[in-house]
């Protein structure tokens, strides 16, 4: 049934498993880090923002009915075999927020509150990191020359970067230096985590001696519009904007 909302964790639908979401935090916004600092002889604290945000917990109150008229103990099984295989970072969505997505990593057990034959309760808690992204911040934009592009939330993102070529890359105000004398060779570029590689039959090779950022700083798109400069000797540079918000 459509009016039914669910959620979709590393792929696994809780509606294929007829469970659904009756209540649970799907709009609460993380902590930010501030330091409070008392100084002798002033009044009130100074305030450090650190610029960064805490992990959050996503809740999910599920309850089944067994609308599926399959096994139930099978099903139940089924659902928490999936769930609990998982033991990193993936990507968790509802339907309440369908457009977004964040990154969780699910730390509950699995107990059905007042378990009958065809119908149950269950709480499931998930790790989350702060951001909110957004599906548009997924979809790719390329460049074959300079131009820009527009950052539509109020947060700098971290963008990930497929660079075929060499020279210097500019994004925003800050450059990336790509070394090299092959105009066909291409470097992958995660501004998240400041991870560089080259790929060959899928094979991954680390290539973060390749990429020298001037000031020791990854670049970032910053709200509002953000320059991108190619070298001459860059033919393609592909950009995954990972927009997010909170």
């Amino acid at each position: 049934m459509a009016w039914l909302k669910g959620f979709t964790y590393d792929g696994i639908e809780s509606l294929d498993y007829d469970l659904y979401i009756t209540s649970g935090s799907v709009y609460d916004a993380p902590e930010r880090v501030v330091d409070m600092i008392k100084v002798p002889g002033r009044n009130g604290n100074l305030a450090i923002d650190q610029g960064r945000f805490e992990n959050i917990d996503v809740e999910y109150e599920v309850y089944t009915k067994n609308r599926l008229q399959t096994d139930f103990a099978q099903n139940i099984r089924d659902f928490r075999n999936e769930l609990c295989s998982r033991h990193t970072y993936l990507e968790l969505t509802d339907d309440f927020n369908a457009n977004e997505f964040r990154l969780g990593i699910y730390k509950s057990g699995l107990e059905l509150s007042a378990p009958i034959d065809r119908a149950g309760a269950i709480k499931l808690v998930f790790d989350c990191k702060p951001q909110r992204y957004l599906a548009s911040g997924q979809v790719t934009q390329t460049f074959l020359a300079d131009g820009s592009i527009t950052n539509p939330t109020l947060f700098a993102s971290s963008p990930m970067l497929v660079v075929t070529g060499y020279g210097d890359l500019g994004i925003g105000t800050k450059t990336l230096t790509i070394e090299g004398d092959d105009p066909a060779q291409v470097i992958y570029i995660d501004c998240d985590t400041m991870e560089a590689w080259t790929e060959s039959g899928g094979v991954q090779t680390p290539a973060n001696d390749m990429v020298q950022n001037a000031g020791d700083a990854f670049p970032t798109l910053a709200p509002g519009a953000n320059g991108i400069n190619l070298d001459s000797t860059m033919s393609q540079v592909v950009i995954t904007p990972r927009w997010w918000q909170l």
